[in-house]
């Protein structure tokens, strides 16, 4: 699934998990329209999921991997994704 938003993001999080299909992998950015990255993660971690959270942001300043992974990103990515580092995350979480 692939969501345009944040608050997009969190919506197709709640459906999967009430249908019992929870994502094993979400990636998003770090900034999106209507809802961040990191208010997603969190708000998807309110619900109860246990998905690896992959953020991406082009500002990888120390200060804002902390706050998106305070906030329940698994790993936080550098821009432009490489999909090694992809990779690497997703062997580092048994995805």
């Amino acid at each position: 699934d692939e969501a345009d938003d944040g608050l997009v993001a969190v919506e197709y999080a709640k459906k999967a998990i009430h249908e019992g299909r929870e994502y094993d992998l979400i990636v998003m950015d770090y900034k999106m329209p209507r809802m961040d990255g990191p208010t997603a993660a969190k708000e998807i971690r309110t619900l109860g999921s246990n998905s690896v959270i992959i953020g991406v942001t082009g500002n990888l300043f120390s200060e804002d991997v902390a706050y998106y992974e305070k906030c329940g990103a698994n790993h936080v990515l550098p821009k432009p994704l490489c999909f090694a580092d992809l990779e690497m995350a997703w062997t580092a979480n048994q995805v």
